[in-house]
């Protein structure tokens, strides 16, 4: 089997778009989880917002533990797992549905879940619009690292725990 463990034939708007994706990639399941939470009634805005939100709140609470292995980075519309954009993006500004999350396994670290679930509780009623203000802050690792016009800029762990402290002052 290569780096891909499934192939998936996704339809969106009326076009089918052949995936590749590897379904043990752990920022999908950190999606799905959420995704599951909002009833699927998110969009991959919102969805990037949370899953930063999480990952920064859990490496602050586990000393620095990473809730996914994937690379965060600093893009137009805020931090973005670049993977979990790329598996979504099909979908557009819309709702992401559950055929999205098809195949990818559940997550079952249950320190994972609860941290999750605990982020998803106090976000969910937010738009993206305001959680991307959020984002923005002065506090933010994002706002530090983002050069508008740059891609492909990875978010140091350091500026997100260094975020996180700022943040809970």
């Amino acid at each position: 089997m290569g780096k891909h463990d499934n192939s998936l034939v996704i339809t969106a708007f009326g076009k089918e778009y052949p995936t590749y994706i590897d379904t043990h990639d752990d920022v999908l399941q950190v999606a799905k989880k959420i995704s599951q939470l909002s009833d699927y009634r998110i969009t991959n805005l919102k969805l990037q917002k949370i899953v930063y939100v999480a990952y920064m709140i859990y490496m602050g609470l586990t000393n620095g533990k990473k809730l996914f292995n994937n690379e965060i980075q600093a893009l137009v519309y805020g931090p973005t797992v670049p993977n979990l954009y790329n598996h979504l993006k099909i979908y557009g500004a819309g709702i992401i549905p559950v055929k999205a999350f098809e195949g990818i396994p559940d997550l079952n670290d249950e320190e994972k879940l609860d941290i999750i679930k605990m982020v998803y509780q106090h976000l969910k009623h937010y738009k993206a619009e305001e959680l991307t203000a959020f984002i923005y802050s002065e506090k933010s690792a994002f706002l530090k690292l983002f050069i508008n016009g740059q891609y492909n800029i990875p978010i140091n762990n350091d500026y997100l725990m260094d975020e996180y402290r700022a943040r809970i002052k």
